[in-house]
Order: C-alpha cells, then sequence, then structure tokens
C-alpha cells in the first residue's frame, strides 16, 4: 500500500529559503509573521504543493531563522494549552483588509523585525514604519 500522495502537499521556496538564511544573519530579535490564514489555505488546497504558510500553522519562520516569533505554530500552542488567541488578536488587524498597523504595538512587545510574504496587502504600510532590509520575488523583510 502506498501512502505518500504523488506531490507533495507543502513546499517552502527556495525564495523563502533565501530569506529565512538572511534573517538568520541578522541580530537576535522577535519577528512578527502573518497569522495563519484558514481561508486562503482551504483555497490553496486544489493546487498542492502549498506554500508552508497556506498548509497549516507552523514554526516554519523560527525554525529556519533560529529568531523567536511573536506568534507561530497554533496547533502546538494550542495542544500544550498555551493562550495565543490573545496574541493572535493583536496582530490580526495589522494584517486584514484594512491594515491597522499600531505602531505602539512593536515598542510594547519589542518587536524586532517583520517578515511579509508579497502576496500580504499590507506591505505598503508596514513600510512606512519599518526599513526594508531585504526583498525577492516573495518575501520582504523588515527591521524596526
Amino acid at each position: 500500500m502506498h501512502y505518500l500522495p504523488l506531490r507533495p502537499p507543502a513546499m517552502i521556496s527556495n525564495y523563502e529559503l533565501e530569506a529565512l538564511e538572511f534573517l538568520s544573519k541578522q541580530t537576535d530579535g522577535i519577528v512578527l509573521t502573518q497569522p495563519y490564514n484558514r481561508e486562503r489555505a482551504i483555497l490553496a488546497q486544489p493546487n498542492p504543493p502549498r506554500p508552508l504558510y497556506l498548509y497549516e500553522s507552523t514554526a516554519y519562520v523560527s525554525a529556519f531563522s533560529g529568531k523567536r516569533t511573536y506568534l507561530e505554530d497554533e496547533v502546538n500552542l494550542e495542544i500544550t494549552g498555551y493562550d495565543w488567541r490573545e496574541r493572535r488578536n493583536e496582530v490580526e488587524p495589522f494584517f486584514g483588509d484594512n491594515c491597522k498597523i499600531d505602531v505602539n504595538f512593536f515598542t510594547d512587545k519589542e518587536v524586532s523585525y517583520i517578515y511579509l510574504v508579497k502576496q500580504n496587502l499590507c506591505k505598503r504600510e508596514f513600510e512606512t514604519i519599518a526599513d526594508k532590509i531585504f526583498e525577492n520575488l516573495e518575501v520582504v523583510l523588515l527591521i524596526l
């Protein structure tokens, strides 16, 4: 019996690997990543392999960069009983349709970096509060 699909269900692109390698060489700091978007993930299901950020909530940015993230891997946070929903509620407005960026959040939470896949609609708003340190076809890294 064959249990593996012909195509992998998820992948991390070379562009993301390049960005994460760059991030790994930066000074330590907390990284803000986009919260997992279940609706977008469902829409991407028919076209495997999906980008890892559209597969499931994982800690891949932290794992590949060696940096702490403000919110990742909601699945395991839930399993371990960590109250992650408050953090998600804090950051969701930054990535929603309205792009409501709260500058004080970044100081209060000591966030140093913002990791954005370019599909994020709020890229311009983030670039008004942080400096771009890396960009390729898929990822923008900003530093505060």
